[in-house]
């Protein structure tokens, strides 16, 4: 199964590792800058500002996705899907 986490962008369910708000996190107006200092890539989605970071593991590789769509959205349509 897929999670659709915004624009044409799809993950693998089975990768999601965490949805995260990005306002609850500390410095959140520095997320992207600091989402690059860690081990992993940075995909920002769509032109919008960023609402939730869906972070993905998948084969020892971690992305970090910067996603427009709400943390609350992208978990309840991950719970959807899990049933």
């Amino acid at each position: 199964m897929v999670l659709h986490i915004g624009s044409d962008v799809f993950v693998p369910l089975e990768a999601v590792v965490a949805v995260l708000d990005i306002a609850a996190l500390p410095g959140a107006a520095s997320a992207p800058s600091a989402a690059s200092s860690v081990a992993g890539e940075v995909r920002s989605i769509g032109a919008g500002p960023a609402k939730s970071v869906v972070v993905t593991a998948e084969n020892e590789r971690r992305v970090f996705f910067l996603s427009p769509i709400s943390a609350s959205t992208l978990r309840r349509r991950a719970e959807q899907r899990f049933g």
